[in-house]
């Protein structure tokens, strides 16, 4: 598949689409446009409950996150990274719940899209919430197959689009998934859908909390130089923004006087 970074796959007028977006990735300030609130929607929950790796992080189900939305937006917190905790009898080997339009994260997408259509909404793009063997993709025999996994990627991603996300966040690590998904958005007509590529994620004392939440028995490492060749493949797939992940150590959250996990934007 030949890629080059030009129209239409390449659209700078995507980042400019509202003032929200042109907040998030503006230069040379730091405010709480700059901030990005991950919120971890869990399934059959009622209320909210602790998180004992994120101290001060909670989940909460499809309803209690609604007032957590307007509260944010009332402190001004104007962006929001969905990511699902569904139900284990709805997991499976091939992760098939991720292709169900009404699955827990699109009807969450949806109310609060319904209620607060201001929200910019980030949809984490990944198999392993949805799998019982909790990798990012479909196994075969003991290995990933990374083409067969792209195929359900790229239908997750029109899903969520569809469900009213605004920026899709790949965090699965396939190869070429990058640019598989922004054809597939551009077809569909969804071409002021932004991705957001996890271009790197390191196994460090920041991320560390993140990753037991999500997936306490499987750790990505990944080393500087192959972080650096990510970054750059993502960059040619026609991708304008790569996101290097980590989560802010306790005290300097007390320090910001927030609980906010930066997830920082590089602009390239």
């Amino acid at each position: 598949m030949h890629i080059d970074r030009k129209f239409p796959t390449s659209r700078l007028r995507r980042l400019r689409a509202n003032n929200t977006l042109i907040n998030l990735v503006s230069e040379s300030s730091l405010s709480s446009n700059d901030l990005i609130q991950p919120l971890f929607i869990k399934e059959n929950l009622k209320g909210t409950e602790k998180i004992d790796s994120m101290p001060g992080v909670l989940r909460y189900s499809k309803e209690s996150v609604i007032d957590e939305v307007e509260d944010l937006l009332e402190n001004n917190i104007n962006t929001i990274a969905l990511f699902p905790a569904i139900d284990s009898s709805k997991k499976d080997s091939n992760g098939k719940e991720a292709l169900n339009k009404s699955n827990l994260i699109c009807e969450s997408i949806q109310k609060i899209k319904s209620k607060f259509p201001e929200m910019l909404i980030i949809a984490d793009v990944a198999l392993d919430p949805y799998t019982d063997h909790g990798h990012d993709g479909i196994l075969k025999g003991n290995y990933v197959d990374n083409d067969l996994t792209l195929d359900v990627l790229k239908a997750q991603s029109l899903i969520l689009a569809e469900s009213g996300a605004d920026i899709l966040a790949p965090s699965d690590m396939m190869d070429g998934r990058i640019g598989i998904i922004r054809e597939a958005l551009e077809t569909a007509d969804y071409k002021n859908t932004i991705l957001l590529s996890y271009a790197a994620k390191y196994n460090s004392k920041f991320y560390g909390p993140f990753c037991f939440l999500m997936q306490p028995n499987i750790i990505q490492s990944f080393m500087d130089l192959l972080g650096m060749l990510l970054n750059l493949l993502a960059i040619l797939e026609n991708h304008q923004n790569p996101l290097i992940k980590c989560h802010l150590p306790i005290k300097m959250r007390q320090f910001m006087k927030s609980q906010l996990i930066l997830m920082k934007v590089l602009i390239l």
